[in-house]
């Protein structure tokens, strides 16, 4: 699990450092003065800046808990591949930074097949303590992957650490 670990780590840091660069890359400031306007923040202008981050930041946490139950549900079985992809894609489409993330560590044909691909990591991720069970679900959606998308790429498969020789007696793994 190591090497999972050290695959996915990229792309989490990613994933959080986005609203962040939005934020420097929109001129705003979030240590004082800002350079790019010219200006210390009057405090009007800081007011807003304050009460934009605090709607960032509780947007942020909003998709981060939907994402992460959108998850647990495709681990669980609740949903299949291609709802939970089309549900994570819902979420965060409108966000330009976690469509960049997507293109770059997720590239695929489809944003489908790109949402599918970000799922299978996601819930490798979570089940990193419980290999049984991980090697069970991860077995599980990339056969759902297949059907649905074609053949996983050599990327993918190394992110999620795909072994090929997983037993199908691992199924029992999901229901524990």
């Amino acid at each position: 699990m190591v090497g999972l670990r050290a695959q996915t780590r990229p792309v989490m840091l990613a994933a959080l450092a986005a609203p962040l660069v939005w934020y420097a890359g929109a001129g705003l400031s979030l240590r004082g003065p800002n350079p790019i306007a010219g200006h210390p923040p009057t405090m009007a202008e800081a007011q807003v800046e304050a009460e934009w981050l605090a709607a960032v930041e509780t947007d942020m946490r909003a998709r981060t808990g939907y994402n992460q139950t959108i998850v647990r549900q495709v681990i669980a079985g609740r949903v299949s591949l291609p709802q939970a992809a089309a549900a994570l894609w819902d979420a965060n489409r409108h966000d330009k930074h976690f469509r960049a993330i997507l293109a770059t560590h997720f590239p695929a044909a489809t944003v489908e097949s790109q949402m599918a691909a970000n799922l299978l990591v996601r819930a490798g991720g979570l089940l990193a303590n419980d290999p049984a069970k991980r090697a069970a679900v991860v077995r599980r959606l990339t056969d759902e992957y297949r059907r649905n998308y074609g053949n996983p790429s050599d990327q993918l498969l190394a992110m999620i650490d795909y072994d090929d020789e997983t037993s199908a007696d691992d199924e029992y793994a999901i229901s524990r």
